[in-house]
């Protein structure tokens, strides 16, 4: 007998409502939920189609290992037996640094998953963690840690409010927008426009974005941070500021002066394309607005100059008196104040530095363009096994044939993934991880403790079909691998008993199904500490929740985590970088 379950999709930012249709332990049909609270009937094909790929034939089903040179299926004993042994004598000859993982972005969509897959490399003690952030936008983390003091802080459109949107290098018809949620981003840009508010799209091609929203200003590739140069230069010198708020809550205005002074339009138009006509024409109409805001993705990140680029973005937006206000851009929170949480722990500020190159952490993981050669370079800490969950980086990574090369000198290469993967085709082991739509789940850590919503709201799913086979959570895999691996989860012989012992007891009656830790109960737990009450009562209010609007006027002089408790506009660093664009 077929039934409709609510759901939201995880496998972008929108995370958009869905209504999925069961039969028996088969998903037959998925649909967007028009009455979700936040995503109002919006779903695109991929999420309405994601079934489809959780049910193909080569879906895996059992735990791989390599035998012989082919990957044969064996038990979960056999496999976690094998990998812990090769952790603890890597541990032992070469030390802990010589275990490292990659975290992909299919990871970061679920809550517990990158929580436990980080538990277990700081049990490991090893400070080699590489993640697909750090391929497209580790430098708006690099740049939020210096400019606010914490990598999360990610201040985002006011949406329903702006009347002035500037849209550099993102294309959020296609992406879903970055960094924020917002579901059928294509109404709501018209919604944007139709109420009369200006948006410009800044972009070397005219995208699906400018089609349908906004102008189209053309601009030479990679020139972007020129483009913001002579932005801030022109705010300036049409005195588009606001010095009391500058004054009040930031730090390095005169030295921020000083960056844009050389580059007024009519240089910069020379390198970027866009006339200085138009350049003050866009300047104009973001300053005179009651609300406005300048937004970047990774069309900018990816460029040659993206941090410099993304940190002039964040000096306009503030300096103009638009940061942190209605209409401008907002600093929300979520659950908890997850910066303040970070600052008192440590999380997300640690002070790494790889072994090629010295390049500094972010987010606590290193860059993964280096990762080939922290594997090929011998010395010490280099790197011999590596953990690769949620992720293809065979696909995704430059140079793929040399991280190929790297990869098949590993001793150890174990791959978490719903289905073989490019990467998977080279490993040592492939464990079968359950789908999106095989976990009970809550928003991931962006709406969840930032608020990184249009609309914040809040959302719990159960798992809307079993797993198959010998599927497991990647919670729990992890869990098993610390324990065969003699290490304990973040360092902590209590937590890995705590955990250990729950999922005993959770398995108790399980019959044939897999063992599992609680997710729902660790999940509840989460709710309950943050006081949203409890998982069960949230599932009641199954199109979501909604929770308190944003509040502008939140975050300056409040939430800030610098030890001053100001907006640093000129960071030595970056200031440093921008010194050498004169040769560019």
């Amino acid at each position: 007998m077929a039934e409709t379950v609510q759901t939201f999709c995880r496998i972008c930012e929108a995370l958009c409502g869905l209504e999925v249709t069961v039969d028996g332990d088969q998903v037959v049909d998925i649909k967007p939920d028009d009455d979700h609270v936040a995503t109002r009937g919006y779903g695109c094909l991929k999420g309405l189609k994601q079934h489809r790929m959780y049910d193909t034939p080569d879906r895996l089903l059992h735990p791989m290992q390599r035998t012989d040179g082919e990957l044969q299926r064996v038990g979960w004993g056999d496999a976690l037996g094998s990998i812990g042994g090769k952790v603890r004598e890597l541990i032992d000859s070469h030390g802990p640094d010589s275990i490292a993982m990659y975290v992909g972005t299919a990871a970061g969509f679920g809550v517990l998953h990158p929580v436990f897959a980080q538990g277990f490399m700081q049990g490991v003690g090893s400070a080699n963690m590489f993640s697909s952030a750090t391929q497209d936008c580790a430098n708006k983390f690099a740049v939020a840690r210096h400019v606010y003091g914490f990598p999360f802080t990610q201040p985002f459109p006011d949406l329903d409010k702006l009347e002035c949107l500037i849209i550099v290098g993102a294309n959020p018809a296609i992406s879903k927008w970055s960094f924020l949620q917002v579901s059928n981003p294509i109404r709501r840009l018209k919604e944007v426009e139709a109420r009369g508010a200006k948006i410009f799209i800044v972009d070397p091609r005219r995208t699906e974005t400018a089609k349908v929203a906004g102008e189209h200003v053309f601009i030479r590739p990679n020139t972007d941070v020129f483009f913001y140069l002579s932005f801030l230069h022109e705010l300036l010198a049409t005195s588009g500021i606001d010095r009391a708020r500058i004054d009040q809550y930031m730090t390095g205005f005169d030295e921020l002066c000083r960056v844009a002074e050389a580059w007024s339009p009519e240089r910069t138009a020379e390198v970027t394309r866009i006339t200085a006509e138009s350049l003050r024409e866009m300047v104009r109409a973001y300053r005179e607005a009651d609300g406005a805001a300048l937004y970047c993705s990774t069309g900018v990140n990816m460029g040659t100059n993206g941090s410099l680029a993304f940190w002039l973005q964040e000096c306009i937006n503030a300096i103009s008196g638009n940061l942190d206000r209605a209409g401008g851009t907002l600093v929300s929170t979520g659950v908890i104040d997850f910066p303040a949480f970070g600052k008192k722990t440590g999380t997300l500020l640690h002070d790494n530095q790889s072994r090629i190159g010295g390049f500094p952490s972010v987010n606590d993981s290193m860059p993964g363009g280096i990762l080939a050669d922290e594997i090929l370079t011998p010395g010490d800490r280099q790197i011999k096994a590596l953990f690769v969950t949620g992720g293809n980086p065979l696909i995704t990574m430059a140079n793929s044939e040399r991280l190929r090369e790297a990869f098949q000198q590993l001793e150890l290469l174990v791959v978490l993934d719903i289905q073989p993967s490019e990467t998977a085709s080279v490993a040592t082991h492939v464990l079968p991880c359950t789908s999106p739509l095989q976990r009970p789940d809550l928003p991931f850590v962006f709406p969840l403790m930032l608020g990184l919503q249009s609309k914040p709201y809040l959302q719990a799913t159960r798992a809307v079909v079993p797993p198959k086979g010998e599927q497991r959570d990647e919670a729990t895999i992890y869990v098993d691998i610390a324990k065969a691996s003699g290490v304990k989860l973040w360092g902590s012989a209590a937590a890995q008993r705590t955990f250990e012992a729950a999922k005993a007891l959770h398995s108790i009656g399980r019959g044939a199904r897999q063992p599992s830790i609680p997710q729902e109960l660790l999940l509840s737990g989460l709710l309950r500490i943050t006081k949203q009450g409890s998982f069960k009562n949230l599932l009641k209010q199954k199109h979501g929740r909604l929770r308190p609007e944003h509040e502008p006027g939140s975050f300056l002089g409040k939430r800030i985590v610098h030890d001053d408790n100001k907006v640093h506009l000129a960071p030595d660093v970056l200031v440093k970088q921008a010194e050498k664009l004169e040769a560019d």
